[in-house]
């Protein structure tokens, strides 16, 4: 059952790759690939659980769900973690273990890009919704390849910004339904359910 899951693993990871040469017109899965430019982070550059905020990321989640050792190769070989057929094949192997080879190569991406650590929650990340993890990183990635492609020389990449909290609504007048008031008579004493 392992061998047939394995050869499974190297074919699409084989077609995968290729396809991401052709995309950004060099081998953006090499060992590596990230060393010809300078990258700097202060963190990811999407939130952990944007795994469906777009049609891209759906199917980067997607891919991060079904081939998850493919996609955990061509982000180790980008940053240089680990080379891509040997993270491939180990994650095909050790495919139980995939979230701690994922959480090792987490603690890389932020310590080799100059992120601020969370091992915590990078190893709860990993540990409990790989997709999320491994969908957030190949954001970071994809990212990279672009610029790679472009040629840039450089690469600073900021975490997605935190919206500002919702003002408290105000009651507009020509909308919303004036609730009646009763008027107190001199000397009336009104029930408090009646009183608004």
């Amino acid at each position: 059952m392992l061998l047939p899951l394995i050869i499974f693993h190297a074919a699409t990871g084989g077609y995968y790759r290729e396809k991401l040469r052709k995309k950004y017109r060099q081998d953006v899965c090499h060992i590596y690939s990230f060393s010809r430019m300078h990258v700097t982070a202060t963190d990811f550059n999407s939130g952990l659980f944007d795994c469906f905020k777009g049609h891209k990321s759906v199917r980067k989640c997607c891919f991060a769900c079904w081939c998850e050792p493919v996609r955990f190769a061509a982000n180790s070989s980008a940053t240089g973690f680990l080379d891509f057929w040997f993270a491939l094949i180990i994650a095909s192997f050790f495919l139980p273990l995939i979230w701690l080879w994922g959480f090792i190569g987490r603690l890389h991406i932020r310590q080799e890009y100059g992120m601020e650590p969370h091992a915590c929650s990078d190893f709860f990340a990993w540990l409990f919704c790989y997709p999320c993890a491994l969908t957030q990183e190949s954001k970071f990635v994809d990212a990279g390849f672009v610029a790679l492609s472009q040629g840039r020389p450089y690469l600073h990449i900021e975490p997605p910004p935190v919206p500002p909290p919702d003002p408290p609504r105000k009651r507009d007048p020509e909308t919303s339904p004036v609730t009646p008031t009763r008027v107190e008579e001199p000397g009336e004493v009104i029930p408090s359910s009646v009183i608004v």
